[in-house]
């Protein structure tokens, strides 16, 4: 009897809950007309409100919650470590005299064709990118070897060519 008294009474109490969502639900959204508007925007500091106003405040409401949403979602550009960054500007110093790498070519299908155009370059194009092979996948990640890596590419200054000069 007293577990049939106590289930009466939760009962009772989530049908009285039940009731007091549903009544404001019918006081809040059903019955939502002017005045209750005007009530609400008292409350949140807007007693004298015209619609231009509204209007405004609301774009700027929208306008700040979508600049939150892309800031917060912004990808941002992943950090490359100092060995991949030393590499890719050795790339581009090549890049700048003709020798361009394809997006799906190995580093060491790179030097062998750099060194197949350009002779002059073959040693130290091979010495870098054997040392950046070593220090990207061979597990040897030490820093005084990183910085020779960019040592190596600040010094290395691939002459131009004959057709390059002319112009």
């Amino acid at each position: 009897m007293l577990a049939l008294d106590a289930f009466e009474r939760v009962r009772q109490q989530l049908r009285l809950s039940w009731d007091a969502a549903n009544t404001a639900w019918q006081r809040w959204v059903l019955g939502y007309n002017q005045a209750r508007q005007r009530e609400l925007l008292a409350r949140l500091g807007f007693e004298d409100v015209n619609p231009i106003r509204l209007v405004g405040v609301l774009a700027l409401l929208i306008s700040l919650v979508m600049g939150a949403y892309v800031i917060a979602t912004r990808r941002r550009a992943p950090r490359r470590d100092p060995v991949q960054r030393a590499y890719l500007n050795f790339c581009r110093k090549l890049a700048r005299r003709g020798l361009v790498r394809a997006p799906q070519e190995g580093a060491r299908d790179f030097a062998r064709r750099c060194a197949r155009y350009r002779p002059d370059l073959e040693i130290p194009v091979h010495a870098i990118t054997d040392l950046y092979l070593r220090l990207r996948y061979g597990g040897s990640g030490a820093i005084a070897d990183a910085q020779e890596l960019a040592r190596q590419v600040a010094q290395f200054r691939p002459a131009a060519l004959l057709s390059d000069t002319k112009g």
